[in-house]
């Protein structure tokens, strides 16, 4: 199993935030005037993330027609 481009750029991207949030933090002794405001940006983004892929599975039928692109329909040399 070879895992695709989208794939490997999550897993680089996902693993990146997380070494973010784990070493640049602010020092102990400051003062925090943040409101939990990063807990809830991971929240709603992961949210809407599992809810994509959730609704993409699930709601198949939804699914905006996508013209195929063939050998048959691309234009030929002798055409011209």
């Amino acid at each position: 199993m070879t895992m695709q481009p989208p794939e490997i750029l999550g897993i680089f991207f996902g693993v990146s935030e997380l070494l973010l949030t784990l070493f640049k933090r602010s020092k102990k002794n400051a003062v925090s005037k943040d409101r939990h405001s990063l807990k809830l940006i991971w929240l709603v983004n992961t949210t809407a993330i599992v809810l994509g892929i959730a609704a993409a599975y699930r709601l198949h039928f939804w699914q905006l027609p996508w013209p195929t692109i063939t050998s048959s329909n691309a234009p030929s040399d002798s055409s011209r």
